[in-house]
């Protein structure tokens, strides 16, 4: 079942109006939704898209810089926003989006996609391939983007299937009227989040308004899966959420506001009553900020020159990159970091790959970090690059979509941008670029999968491996030789349903080293090989899941192939190296993509140098800023001290490392006279110590 629910508009429960509305061509496309079977007509039509974010767990508002968009195949483009059915937000949760065609079927799945300054989340739910047959209006009720997610009424974490529909899962059995309250405390800087309890009071509840446990709101989560953990917005500071039952005698015209307890003490908005008309309908209720109140805009603190330098190695030898006719830009001044998106074309080397640039006065804040993206710009084309951050080398929470490099506390000289690693999963590795060119000729994809970042997790680290589409296949050492490993997305055709039986024999990969399937015995390479007609682009996307399911990484982190115009394409690809934080198991160890092995740790003893390793600083020489990658175990903080030749300490700084894997932290030489160095990290029992050159 579906239902249609409306936010609040005003002082009104009632729906936007949308003009040339027909209410028998109202569809929700969502889980399992059967829509109705064409049945004759002139094909194509005018298809306008209403959709409901409510449940996207974070504020999603056209003014704060966020997207939403339906991607998918057919009609619906590539998967890529670029071609997707852009919409605009009409009020509250509500966008709105058309697109014409000309087609009798859509040709393809799609999914709602929101986007804000913490990343990206596609929405869990698919839709179907549907008929059309003149203008339609299609509302989408967003099913939600996490499988773990906070009961609407308890605020105890849940469990929930692709199917779960929040409103009534508030109601169960109950008649009453499921209304979903949102306030947001960004605006407030002295909110004690740590200890206030949020409650929604008001006449639809108790006409004296008392405080009631079933009026208490929860924190909410942040809205998309991907790895590296919070985003930028971090929501489950600011944004608090609750499903309220509501008798259905409350009807009418009521009265609202939010309030918090902390210390013994209860604070009202200073605001006039919010109001509400409820019309007996389950709804959900437009997010507002407390007291009205939005943030302060950010307010850069200096000026920065940023020295950019970026490898195009890997995008050129990938496909991705022509330097005859493509130029690199840089975008710098995303999720919060400036006022504004500053922009440089970079200078392409007479000799090499590395392009440089100088970005000069470019407005930041003090002790925070600037947060950039490089892009392919051509004349018909501008294309962000394709990228995740692994690893986060500011010790912030700013979301995986941007690159990141610290700025100091003070900063006197130019901060450096080095992007140089040739590696799958560093935060500061090469870029890569899609490219949606046809390939030209009859080719084929063979794809190598290394599954033992998988084996050893569940193996070495005793962990397990859940689908995060809430299917029931859970991986354990106790399983994983039972399940052959299977590829999903655009590569194969199209994205499919995640289970074996949906992704069916051609999808399934083969392990020609192991005995009788045996993952365990066998070398833990599978193999696959795609053919493709010499219409295909050049770029295809594709993720692995064990046994069929989902369990690879998040939603949206998937592997990418460019194709090139030859008979036979191969790529090798580490399973998991999309989120290599997913297969890190505290105090046993953590699979090293670099090194292509299992890390393990000896009963928690620090002192094994297997468990942590300092490498060489980049740029080297330097001026006057460099990045230190480092390897840890597991969590904690990290101590690096400089010394000069004569033995004399010149610098000490900590990080704190929020996760095990790989990290980097930025050097500023500012006030050092040219010269060599040595760093020296400590972490517990284990020391490490490397030379670096400063040269002005």
């Amino acid at each position: 079942q579906a239902h249609l629910m409306w936010t609040d508009f005003g002082t009104t429960g009632d729906p936007p109006v949308v003009a040339g509305t027909n209410p028998a061509a109202i569809y929700y496309l969502g889980p399992q939704i059967e829509l109705p079977e064409y049945t004759g007509g002139q094909a194509g039509g005018t298809l306008t898209f209403i959709v409901n974010t409510a449940f996207v767990q974070d504020t999603v508002a056209a003014d704060n810089g966020s997207t939403v968009s339906i991607r998918g195949g057919g009609i619906f483009g590539d998967w890529s926003y670029d071609n997707g059915v852009k919409l605009t937000n009409i009020g509250g949760d509500y966008w709105m989006g058309t697109l014409t065609t000309d087609q009798g079927n859509s040709g393809g799945w799609a999914k709602v996609v929101t986007s804000t300054n913490s990343g990206t989340g596609w929405d869990r739910a698919e839709f179907t391939p549907f008929d059309i047959s003149g203008d339609q209006t299609i509302e989408v009720f967003t099913s939600g983007l996490k499988v773990k997610y906070p009961d609407p009424v308890t605020g105890d974490t849940i469990t929930r299937s692709i199917a779960w529909n929040p409103l009534e899962v508030a109601k169960g059995e109950t008649n009453n009227m499921a209304v979903h309250f949102r306030v947001n405390f960004e605006g407030l800087q002295t909110f004690p989040r740590e200890t206030a309890e949020v409650y929604v009071r008001g006449s639809m509840l108790d006409d004296s308004w008392s405080v009631l446990p079933e009026g208490r709101l929860y924190p909410e989560v942040r809205h998309d899966d991907l790895c590296c953990g919070a985003g930028m917005y971090e929501a489950d500071k600011h944004f608090y959420s609750r499903t309220v039952l509501v008798d259905p005698s409350k009807t009418g015209n009521r009265e609202y506001k939010f309030t918090f307890n902390s210390g013994g003490t209860t604070t009202w908005e200073e605001i006039s009553n919010r109001k509400v008309t409820l019309s007996g309908n389950d709804t959900t209720l437009a997010w507002v900020w407390w007291e009205n109140k939005r943030p302060e805009p950010v307010k850069p603190t200096a000026k920065y020159d940023i020295n950019f330098e970026v490898d195009l190695f890997n995008a050129i030898n990938t496909n991705g990159f022509d330097p005859a006719t493509d130029n690199v830009v840089v975008r710098a001044g995303y999720a919060g970091s400036s006022n504004e998106v500053a922009e440089l074309t970079l200078d392409a080397p007479l000799f090499g790959t590395v392009y440089t640039g100088l970005l000069d006065s470019f407005p930041g804040i003090n002790n925070k970090y600037v947060a950039y993206q490089y892009y392919k710009v051509n004349a018909n084309i501008d294309q962000e690059e394709f990228y995740f951050d692994n690893f986060d080398e500011t010790g912030t929470t700013t979301g995986p979509k941007f690159r990141k490099i610290p700025t100091p506390a003070e900063l006197t000289g130019t901060l450096t941008a080095s992007d140089l690693l040739d590696d799958a999963v560093s935060t500061h590795r090469m870029p890569f670029f899609k490219n949606s060119n046809p390939v030209g000729v009859a080719t084929s994809l063979v794809i190598e999968a290394n599954l033992n970042p998988a084996v050893s997790f569940v193996t070495l680290g005793a962990g397990s491996l859940n689908d995060i589409q809430g299917g029931s296949l859970v991986i354990t050492a106790a399983n994983i030789a039972e399940h052959p490993l299977y590829i999903n997305g655009p590569a194969t055709g199209s994205w499919g349903g995640w289970n074996s039986i949906a992704l069916g024999e051609a999808r399934k990969m083969s392990d020609d080293g192991a005995t009788k399937g045996d993952k365990v015995a066998g070398d833990n390479i599978w193999t696959i090989t795609l053919p493709y007609e010499a219409t295909a682009i050049i770029s295809q996307e594709y993720k692995f899941g064990i046994g069929g399911a989902d369990n690879e990484a998040g939603f949206g982190n998937n592997h990418m192939a460019n194709l090139f115009a030859k008979d036979v394409n191969t790529v090798n690809v580490q399973f998991g190296d999309i989120q290599p934080s997913r297969y890190e198991a505290p105090g046993k160890g953590y699979w090293d993509f670099a090194a292509k092995e299992w890390v393990g740790v000896d009963d928690g003893n620090l002192a094994d140098a297997k468990e942590f390793r300092l490498l060489q600083n980049y740029p080297n020489p330097f001026n006057p800023s460099t990045m230190i990658p480092f390897t840890v175990s597991k969590a904690g903080v990290v101590n690096f001290t400089v010394y000069n030749v004569l033995g004399q300490v010149v610098s000490s700084f900590n990080y704190d490392a929020k996760s095990a894997g790989l990290h980097s932290v930025n050097f500023q030489a500012n006030n050092l006279a040219t010269g060599s160095y040595l760093v020296k990290m400590t972490a517990g029992n284990f020391t490490e110590t490397i030379k670096m050159v400063f040269a002005k």
